[in-house]
């Protein structure tokens, strides 16, 4: 469905009255070729030309910028500049345990002593921490 509807002004010169309008047409052409209507999950299946543009918004709420080549439609992810609409957040733990972090889970024998139980949780949150840690700096959870 076009959405643009820019209109030619006519002039008395009909050669210069076909150019003008010719250029409108490939204006609204272009308008139509990176723009819906509405923004919606339905993308319409595969219709459009190649080198048409769309934004869509997929049924988990993220977003995409699809392009149409020869091939069909290519999509790349969006993600959001505004931290405030990033849903994912999840603080750094804070270690309370005593224990001493140290890469490695020790066995935890029948009789555990204290100093183990608190060494593997220090191990655990240590690497909890680690791995939100990279998740924050790549963009999935929130800063």
């Amino acid at each position: 469905m076009s959405i643009s509807k820019k209109r030619a002004p006519t002039v008395d010169n009909s050669q210069l009255n076909r150019i003008i309008t010719t250029l409108y047409d490939d204006i609204n052409e272009v308008i139509n070729a990176v723009n819906q209507d509405s923004l919606s999950t339905n993308t319409k299946g595969y219709s459009g030309k190649e080198g048409d543009l769309r934004l869509v918004k997929e049924s988990d709420g993220s977003y995409e910028i699809q392009g149409k080549t020869k091939e069909g439609w290519t999509s790349t992810a969006m993600n959001f500049k505004d931290k405030k609409l990033v849903k994912n957040q999840i603080e750094i733990l804070v270690d309370s345990s005593g224990g001493t972090a140290n890469n490695a889970i020790e066995v935890i024998s029948s009789t555990p002593t204290q100093a183990q139980v608190r060494n593997n949780f220090a191990d655990l949150t240590s690497k909890i921490n680690e791995v939100l840690s990279i998740l924050k700096t790549v963009g999935i959870l929130k800063k």
